[in-house]
C-alpha cells in the first residue's frame, strides 16, 4: 500500500513499473484505474 498520491506517482515512475506497464498493458481491458482509500478505523 502507498500512503498518498505522491507515493503512487513515485512508484509509477520507476523503471520496473514502466516495463510492467509496457509489457502487460495489452492484457488489460482498459487503462489502470487506481483508487485512493482512507483508513477509517
Amino acid at each position: 500500500m502507498w500512503e498518498d498520491r505522491a507515493a503512487i506517482d513515485s512508484h509509477s515512475a520507476t523503471p520496473h513499473f514502466q516495463d510492467f506497464g509496457e509489457g502487460a498493458g495489452p492484457l488489460f481491458a482498459g487503462p489502470l484505474n487506481i483508487a485512493l482509500y482512507r483508513r477509517v478505523i
